[in-house]
């Protein structure tokens, strides 16, 4: 699809509907109206913005401005998992970056398996996509096995003391840090796609895919983020372990 392909007088009609609901809520609630207008200038300001940005990198489609683009990705991915998880950069920043790095690297590995993406726009389109995916199922892990950590702490120390090793005691942790990582990452495939598909989907459709490409690429996908959440989560978990306990095994964050 082209930009020469979009209607003047679509673009219109859609401003229009705006309106309408704009004009009905001004009149029921002018609060809720005040704050659609906010998060609707911001989504349209982040959308030039990206916009603009990946205009730039397609633009010049040179491996090294690629690889940029995807270290940023991955550094912004963790920064906003680690925020949207309501934890500390310092101790998490950094082993999070490196595991989805690797985890997103592999990814990207996995994909090129299954289809061509050896193209600027298809390598950035699939490294998002699995960014999206990312964000709320790691934020939701680490989440979980810090609180699980600070609840168990009694606990673990009383294991510590009859013996058990410090993987046998934050074993529980970690198990529901991996729980809340796959169901992160599986929450989003139990809607009704029949009714909703993926706007992933819907765009491969509109750029000329077929139904059936469509579909396989769309599945692949959410199962390549799907891995990548969980194994960023477990790498974290282990680089991450020096920094959480002291000498004796206890929780010190």
């Amino acid at each position: 699809m082209l930009i020469s392909d979009i209607s003047l007088w679509g673009i219109v009609a859609t401003v229009v509907l705006l309106l309408t609901v704009v004009a009905l809520f001004s009149v029921i609630d002018r609060r809720l109206m005040t704050r659609v207008w906010r998060v609707s200038v911001y989504f349209l300001l982040s959308v030039a913005f990206v916009a603009a940005l990946m205009w730039g990198v397609l633009k010049l489609n040179l491996w090294w401005v690629d690889v940029i683009w995807a270290v940023l990705l991955v550094l912004s991915v963790s920064y906003f998992s680690i925020r949207k998880g309501h934890l500390s950069l310092r101790p998490f920043f950094l082993p999070l970056s490196l595991s989805l790095l690797a985890g997103m690297g592999i990814g990207l590995g996995m994909m090129s398996l299954l289809v061509n993406i050896s193209h600027s726009v298809l390598i950035l389109t699939v490294l998002s996509s699995i960014a999206a995916q990312v964000i709320p199922s790691v934020s939701s892990a680490l989440r979980t096995y810090v609180s699980s950590l600070r609840h168990t702490q009694e606990h673990c120390q009383y294991l510590l003391a009859n013996g058990a090793t410090h993987v046998e005691a934050t074993l529980p942790s970690v198990r529901r840090s991996l729980r809340a990582a796959v169901m992160g990452g599986i929450r989003p495939l139990t809607g009704p796609l029949v009714l909703a598909p993926p706007l992933f989907f819907v765009g491969l459709l509109m750029g000329g895919a077929s139904p059936l490409a469509a579909a396989v690429v769309v599945a692949a996908l959410s199962l390549v983020g799907l891995w990548v959440s969980v194994m960023a989560t477990l790498l974290t978990i282990v680089l991450v372990d020096r920094s959480l306990f002291d000498a004796s095994g206890r929780f010190l964050y």
